[in-house]
């Protein structure tokens, strides 16, 4: 039961408080994380960068979703361009999250 209510828990959870669970998690296990807060507000170039810039042995671009959230024409752009240059993009939502966990020590 305690399982239950913590996986529905983290299933409300905003898209802020998962990017934080999410970095803390990541840096905890060697990576390097940034998140897009230095891009600035209003930028237009940059609209649509990938939430976290993760660095271990590659480069990890992650978008991060709430359950039901949408990615924009922008968001799906800058993937495209991310994976057509090689790197690794991923969307992330919380009912992802233990999978990802998983493979974040072999990414």
């Amino acid at each position: 039961m305690a399982e239950l209510d913590k996986e529905a828990k983290l299933l409300l959870l905003s898209e802020k408080k998962f990017g934080v669970r999410v970095k803390t998690f990541l840096r905890n296990h060697g990576w390097h994380v940034q998140s897009n807060s230095w891009i600035g507000v209003g930028n237009q170039y940059m609209k649509g960068f990938p939430d976290l810039v993760c660095v271990r042995q590659k480069v990890l671009f992650i978008e991060l979703k709430t359950v039901k959230g949408k990615l924009k024409p922008a968001q799906q752009e800058w993937a495209n361009w991310i994976q057509q240059a090689g790197a690794e993009w991923e969307l992330l939502r919380p009912q992802h999250w233990e999978e990802f966990k998983k493979r974040a020590d072999i990414i």
